[in-house]
């Protein structure tokens, strides 16, 4: 576009149109200097000028005489025209050449907001996320603690002879307690400080419990020998809760799938599903 100053200035105040006007006053000049000054002389004296030449002469020769003379003023004319547009059209390129970077620079604007706006819709949702994932650390826990809160099962010493343990109808005898070992250790069975623990702390301490009981049970397959058996419902609610942890921590934050990683989650989910393959339940939903 044009400049608004262009558009506000008139246009014989252009440097082409002033350079026209002057070419213009000089084609007449010299066509006047030309015309008085200059003589036609015949075979016979006297000579003539010029003007008194032209208008005595016929007709086609006088319109001769003016389009040449108008010729030369056209041929003025049109270099002016030219040179105007040329003008307008360098402007206009200049111009057109602005609001390109300005529509660059708008466009990468734009795309800078949406990419803020982008962050911040990942960032709230993560958070939103990092809150379920908190709420079910927490039912984890409370599934864990009541856990250790149920009876231990209970295991026999001997490994061949089940007799001293367990009468014909195969009932534990209360005078002959086996060995026993806790499914989780909850506070009254672990070293946990008196203060509250905070939720990783806790996530951990029942991680950490299920990686050291599974080694027990698999020792000489101690699980075979269980003689006082426990209901398997809520270690399956435990591993329903860790499988869902692990599979929305797909979408957090590398350092939240990093602090899941070091609480231990997905070996404790493992571990519990390798003892509900065992012989240590006495119901029949022992299934992960």
């Amino acid at each position: 576009m044009v400049k608004p100053d262009r558009l506000d200035r008139p246009i014989w105040k252009e440097l082409p149109f002033l350079i026209g006007i002057v070419l213009t006053i000089f084609v007449f000049g010299v066509f006047t200097l030309a015309m008085l000054e200059g003589e036609v002389c015949g075979w016979v004296p006297p000579c003539t000028s010029k003007w008194e030449t032209l208008v005595q002469s016929p007709p086609n020769e006088i319109g001769d005489t003016l389009a040449g003379f108008a010729g030369s003023l056209a041929f003025v004319w049109l270099i002016v025209t030219v040179w105007l547009q040329a003008t307008e059209l360098r402007e206009q390129r200049a111009e057109f050449e602005k609001m390109a970077d300005a529509q660059t620079k708008q466009a990468e604007l734009l795309e800078a907001q949406g990419k803020i706006f982008r962050d911040e819709q990942i960032q709230r949702e993560q958070t939103q996320l990092s809150d379920v994932i908190d709420a079910k650390l927490t039912a984890m826990v409370r599934a864990c603690d009541r856990l250790s809160a149920m009876k231990p099962m209970g295991f026999l010493h001997e490994e061949d002879d089940f007799s001293g343990f367990v009468d014909e109808a195969g009932n534990l005898l209360e005078n002959r307690l086996p060995l026993t070992i806790p499914m989780f250790y909850g506070p009254e069975l672990s070293d946990y400080p008196r203060t509250p623990k905070s939720l990783d702390e806790q996530v951990y301490s029942h991680s950490m419990s299920v990686i050291g009981t599974l080694p027990k049970l698999k020792f000489r397959e101690t699980h075979k020998r269980c003689v006082r058996k426990v209901r398997s419902a809520g270690v399956v609610e435990v591993v329903h809760l860790a499988d869902d942890i692990l599979e929305r921590s797909e979408k957090l934050s590398e350092a939240q799938r990093v602090r899941l990683d070091a609480l231990l989650v997905r070996e404790m989910k493992l571990g519990l599903e390798r003892m509900l393959e065992m012989d240590l339940w006495n119901d029949k939903d022992a299934t992960s």
